[in-house]
């Protein structure tokens, strides 16, 4: 297995998830669909980059958001 990164994303509702590389930048698009019957969600990604990859960028509803951080 490559070495790579986790990230771990609490939603309520189904999440859509999509990647976008750009130059330096790997862009980690989210799309959630809100359901407010639903609990909330624990959804887990395991991502690889390329070592020119510097930057890693979160977007959900395609608004750029903070994040804790990155293990690996």
């Amino acid at each position: 297995m490559k070495n790579g990164s986790y990230i771990i994303f609490h939603s309520i509702g189904e999440v859509e998830a999509d990647l976008d590389a750009r130059e330096d930048t790997v862009i980690i698009k989210i799309n959630v669909n809100d359901s407010v019957d639903n609990p909330v969600n624990q959804n887990v990604y395991y991502l690889t980059t390329d070592s020119h990859h510097e930057v890693i960028e979160v977007q959900v509803d395609g608004k750029s958001i903070p994040f804790d951080g990155v293990t690996n």
